[in-house]
C-alpha cells in the first residue's frame, strides 16, 4: 500500500490530525532532530504528556529498537507499520510489552492501535521538555515535570 516510509508518515500524519484520530487531541510535528535520533512524528497532549511514533514499513525489529529509545523522553512510544508488516509485528507481542512500546497501523484513514503503550516517565526531562515545545510552542514547563517521583 505504501511505496516509502515518507509516504507512510504522511498518511499516519495526516490521519492523527483528523477529527477521527484516537490521538486527535495531540498537536503534533513531524521530523524531530534529538541527540539520540530523530522520531518520525511526537505529539503533545494538553497534560503535557509527550508522545513519539516511528515509522517503517518493512524493519520492525529496527523500529522497535528506535520506538524503545524514544522512551528516555517521551511518555509513551509508539511504533507505525503497514499491516501486513504489523501482523508478522505482532506475533512477537511480548516483546513490545517488554519494552513498553505501543504498536499501530494506519490505512484508509483511520489509526488502529493493536498494542497500546505503558506510560513511562522519561528520563530525559530536557529533552521532554524540547519535544513539547516544539509540537506545541509555549506549552508551560510544569506540564512536562515528572510526576510523583520529583
Amino acid at each position: 500500500m505504501f511505496a516509502t516510509e515518507a509516504e507512510l508518515v504522511e498518511v499516519f500524519a495526516t490521519t492523527l490530525a483528523s477529527d477521527q484520530s484516537c490521538f486527535a487531541e495531540l498537536k503534533t510535528l513531524q521530523e524531530f532532530p534529538h541527540s539520540e535520533g530523530r522520531a518520525d512524528v511526537i505529539g503533545i497532549r494538553s497534560d503535557g504528556d509527550v508522545f513519539a511514533f516511528e515509522a517503517k514499513l518493512h524493519r520492525w525489529k529496527d523500529c522497535l529498537h528506535q520506538a524503545y529509545r524514544n522512551s528516555f523522553y517521551a511518555h509513551y512510544s509508539y511504533v507505525i507499520l503497514p499491516v501486513s508488516t504489523a501482523t508478522e509485528a505482532a506475533r512477537r507481542q511480548h516483546e513490545f510489552e517488554r519494552r513498553g512500546v505501543g504498536l499501530c497501523t494506519v490505512e484508509t484513514g483511520e489509526i488502529k492501535i493493536w498494542i497500546t503503550a505503558q506510560r513511562k516517565e522519561p528520563i530525559k526531562m530536557w529533552l521532554t521538555r524540547a519535544a513539547a515545545e516544539a509540537a506545541a510552542p509555549g506549552v508551560s514547563d510544569d506540564k512536562c515535570k515528572v510526576s510523583s517521583r520529583g
